[in-house]
């Protein structure tokens, strides 16, 4: 896990928690996930990169299978997007930040979320997790 200077404290313990549950629920997760908790300027200039869309956004998922190296996919997560959603929806920071590494890995797992049925399917996907690890909203 790497999480950039300035950043509120995620507990790795949370994230292992959400990362494991989607595994039990997901057999094509990938084993093997890197992490990154970044601020609203790299997440910006990540989207903008990858996706060609200015702004940030809450998760960024990358596909690492066939590649030299260690990890299955990294997901990058936007901790500052993370903190207002929170805030405004009045739940836990640390459970948006779940959410967030559950919807990246629902992505890697071949889910999507831009046609309507896919994303209810999606949402139906993340709150049965989020359940499942003690998350009733």
């Amino acid at each position: 896990m790497h999480r950039e200077r300035g950043l509120p404290v995620v507990r790795a313990r949370a994230l292992r928690e959400a990362w494991r549950a989607v595994l039990l629920h997901h057999a094509r997760a990938p084993k093997r996930v890197s992490v990154a908790l970044l601020t609203d300027a790299t997440m910006s200039q990540l989207h903008e990169s990858y996706s060609k869309i200015p702004g940030t956004t809450d998760v960024l998922t990358f596909d690492l299978k066939g590649t030299p190296g260690s990890y299955d996919a990294e997901i990058a997560i936007g901790v500052e997007v993370a903190r207002r959603a929170a805030s405004d929806r009045k739940l836990p920071f640390e459970r948006e930040i779940q959410l967030y590494l559950i919807h990246g890995m629902l992505h890697l797992s071949g889910f999507d979320d831009h046609a309507k049925a896919d994303r209810a399917r999606m949402r139906r996907a993340e709150r049965k997790i989020l359940t499942f690890i003690g998350h009733d909203r």
